[in-house]
């Protein structure tokens, strides 16, 4: 799990360089799952957890996670 964060960091950092915001996160619901029990500093709320600031959350129709964004202006 602490890879997957680390793309995730990666991937944020990257989007903000590229002058692109991220307002959430969707994730496939197992590994959403995965994340929730092993992260013990979260709390769920409605089906999704922040971290990094960000709203992360569970999303069937998602392969492994997906960045939803706008772009900054």
């Amino acid at each position: 799990m602490d890879v997957l964060l680390g793309q995730i960091r990666e991937g944020l950092d990257y989007l903000t360089i590229q002058g692109k915001k991220v307002n959430k996160i969707k994730m496939n619901p197992n590994i959403f799952e995965k994340m929730t029990n092993k992260l013990m500093d979260v709390e769920v709320s409605e089906g999704a957890i922040t971290v990094f600031g960000i709203t992360i959350e569970a999303d069937k129709n998602i392969e492994v996670y997906a960045f939803v964004m706008d772009e900054v202006t």
